[in-house]
């Protein structure tokens, strides 16, 4: 039988031609072709199941080492699982340290200051006591531009941590669920999907993927509590009022929360856990590289081949198509992760109509408002104080300076920063689809589309754009949100914050709409990342898959006529798939095999 007859014949190509003669010779029973499949199976009905089982294992291991494992984009990740722990570590030990200790002395720049800090103003010294600062925070002076900056700067390197650790979490969970035989897609609902079986890791299973949620959500908000901006208003009378505005020395300054540390510290150290849990089951990652192409590769090689094809269209000649249907035909569950983002725009949109009501009403909708309660009225000091709404949760009875109950207000900002992380995963999802959509299509490029050691992770993430506007966004929507609701005695609602991050989501929802209602262009069978769909798609003819793997791209397009089908009016038919070379384009006035446009609608053909 000729192997270019069969589309699931799979030949390896030669890793062992650098070794030396006698090492080609010991292992020259490994450097054999691989057997076709159909014909193996075939003849193993005469055969007997100790020779099939030992057949079977030996098609797999050849498998596995023609596989391209993508070991760089592993240890990227590791290098920032390394700075996870280094920062877990380092938050948890300070924050522990900051609020089991007693009060720390007053810094001299506030000594007989009066300090605006969350909203609320702060005499110092304390009246009647000593020199010493607030229980659990620390103050640190800084000028004034890093001071508006330092939200931005921490939510960036946050993320970077974070996305970093959350890579080695979705790859093994990519993998456990093919284990399982449940993997349909390249880019997964990390938090919205688990492994079932006893086997899998425990960090994929659905109590990993919910302390993964809740670690995103304890990073964050914490994050936003973590610091807050100090602002000297004047000298100290001795009691809450001021007797001069003009101050010798630092007007701005920090106020670090020990609470807030140590939650981001406990964030960091969850998520941490989960992903170095995952990678001591790392072995049974067959590849960690995100390309839809090679893992796509990866699974048809592993999976023994079907009776007929995946998709049965193949088989029948059809006319392209100038355009293919969107992900929403393609992957229907994209639906419900877009509608959680106008959801979220619609909360947003209601808890800001009601946050002008009761500013409105409270008299915080002018600009004496603003100046009574910060001493200035810069524009840093609208964005924090103008429309400003409040609840309190510290009891009167209370110390403001020593039981401030920091801790509650941390689980207050955890609890609404949770609704927010769910749904940013929600855009990451629907961009990682149309991101594994654009990989493959690159194919019927000039260049191709790169995969395997063409394409690194670092690589694949610089020519992504999508990739990178969602980074903007997550960063921009978390800073909003810690402007627009903070806790420091009183939970604290900022009208311009919150109606910016309502905005901002919904920006970011109609974008994201945009993307699931984006239908490529050209006769190239769109995918998505659908694995098993893409596999079919893939050219395994032995010379064609050969060069493909020497030169590291994939071309799709026009591979010639078939001498013998004929149309209706006898004209030949075509034939296109992929090559590792350039090939023409297809023709859209002829008929072709193996386009598999009906696959298009096995989902439903419904679009929103």
């Amino acid at each position: 039988m000729s192997s270019e007859n069969e589309p699931f014949s799979y030949q390896r190509h030669s890793r062992l031609s650098i070794l030396s003669s006698w090492r080609m010779s010991l292992f020259s029973a490994l450097e054999r072709p691989v057997p076709d499949l159909a014909v193996e199976i075939g003849a193993s009905r005469s055969s007997s199941p100790k020779e099939t089982t030992f057949q079977a294992g030996q098609d797999g291991e050849l498998s596995r080492q023609a596989i391209y494992r993508d070991l760089t984009a592993r240890n990227i990740n590791l290098a920032g699982l390394c700075l996870g722990w280094a920062l877990s570590t380092v938050a948890l030990a300070t924050g522990i340290y900051m609020v089991a200790t007693s009060n720390p002395p007053l810094p001299r720049w506030l000594v007989n200051r009066v300090m605006n800090m969350g909203m609320l103003d702060y005499p110092f010294p304390q009246l009647d006591l000593p020199l010493v600062y607030i229980q659990g925070h620390r103050a640190c002076h800084l000028p004034q531009t890093l001071v508006v900056s330092i939200s931005i700067l921490l939510n960036i390197g946050l993320t970077a941590v974070l996305d970093s650790m959350n890579f080695i979490h979705s790859t093994t969970m990519r993998w456990a669920l093919w284990r399982e035989g449940r993997l349909w897609h390249n880019s997964n609902p990390r938090l919205f999907s688990c492994a079932k079986s006893s086997g899998s890791p425990y960090a994929n299973r659905w109590f990993g993927n919910a302390l993964a949620a809740l670690s995103l959500a304890l990073s964050y908000g914490a994050t936003s509590l973590i610091a807050s901006i100090i602002y000297v208003r004047g000298v100290s009378d001795g009691d809450i009022g001021v007797t001069s505005e003009r101050v010798n020395g630092y007007r701005y300054g920090l106020d670090f929360n020990g609470w807030a540390v140590v939650g981001l510290g406990i964030g960091l150290f969850i998520q941490a856990a989960i992903s170095t849990s995952c990678l001591f089951s790392s072995c049974t990652v067959e590849t960690w590289s995100y390309n839809p192409i090679t893992n796509a590769k990866a699974c048809k090689l592993l999976e023994p081949p079907k009776p007929t094809s995946i998709n049965a269209s193949l088989d029948r000649p059809t006319l392209p198509k100038r355009s293919q249907p969107s992900v929403l035909t393609i992957i229907p569950s994209i639906r419900t992760f877009r509608l959680l983002l106008y959801l979220l725009t619609s909360l947003l949109l209601a808890c800001t109509i009601i946050t002008v009501v009761f500013a409105h009403q409270s008299g915080s909708l002018t600009q004496s408002y603003v100046i009574s309660q910060t001493g200035r009225a810069d524009f840093s000091t609208y964005v924090q104080s103008f429309g400003l709404i409040y609840a309190p949760y510290y009891l009167p009875s209370g110390d403001p300076y020593d039981a401030r109950k920091d801790y509650f207000g941390l689980l207050i900002q955890l609890g609404a920063q949770g609704i927010l992380t769910l749904c940013l995963h929600s855009a990451e999802v629907v961009v990682a689809a149309v991101r594994d959509e654009k990989v493959w299509r690159r194919a019927s490029g000039r260049s191709g589309a790169r995969f395997d050691g063409q394409d690194s992770c670092m690589h694949g993430l610089l020519v992504c754009w999508e990739t990178w506007v969602l980074f903007v966004f997550k960063v921009l929507a978390n800073c909003l949100f810690g402007l627009a609701v903070s806790c420091n005695l009183f939970v604290f609602v900022a009208l311009l914050p919150l109606a910016a991050l309502t905005l901002l989501v919904g920006i970011l929802a109609g974008w994201v709409d945009a993307l699931a209602r984006w239908r490529p262009k050209g006769p190239q069978p769109a995918t998505f990342g659908e694995l098993r769909r893409l596999g079919s798609l893939l050219g395994s003819r032995g010379e064609e898959k050969k060069q493909e793997e020497v030169s590291g791209r994939l071309f799709w397009g026009d591979l010639g006529d078939l001498k013998c089908e004929r149309d209706r009016e006898g004209n030949l038919v075509r034939r296109v798939g992929t090559v590792g070379w350039n090939l023409e384009e297809v023709r859209m006035d002829k008929l072709y095999f193996e386009l598999g446009y009906e696959a298009d609608t096995c989902n439903g053909n419904n679009e929103e």
